[in-house]
């Protein structure tokens, strides 16, 4: 099965907008793994900002990925501006963060049910 992807930007294009062949590896890998790319796709950069400058030019090549489970937690991405210490800029990535009392509550059922059968011999 033969997947293409397709980059598309609506508003004023200031991101890297050429994939090179290292660059669709990571979004074949995305796509087969079920990951998202969050650059210029979320709150904080709609816009696509360059993380990376060279002297001859600039490029994306620092990314905020997630995996599909975890694409609603996201509450925003941003690339933050260019420092004195590096040629890439850093990147934020905020999630929500919440205690999922299903997995604590099934856990702690299966430890009494184990303890119950062993028990019960």
């Amino acid at each position: 099965m033969m997947t293409h992807i397709i980059l598309t930007k609506i508003g004023p294009i200031e991101g890297d907008y050429t994939v090179n062949k290292l660059g669709g590896e990571i979004l074949r890998l995305c796509v087969g793994n079920k990951l998202r790319k969050l650059n210029g796709r979320v709150t904080g950069d709609l816009d696509s900002k360059l993380t990376s400058y060279q002297y001859n030019g600039g490029s994306t090549v620092d990314y905020g990925i997630v995996s599909e489970d975890l694409q609603n937690t996201v509450l925003g991405f941003q690339v933050q501006a260019l420092t004195p210490y590096s040629d890439h800029c850093p990147i934020t990535l905020k999630l929500a963060a919440s205690r999922n009392r299903d997995i604590i509550n099934n856990n702690a059922s299966k430890k009494s049910s184990k303890k119950g059968s062993a028990s019960s011999k």
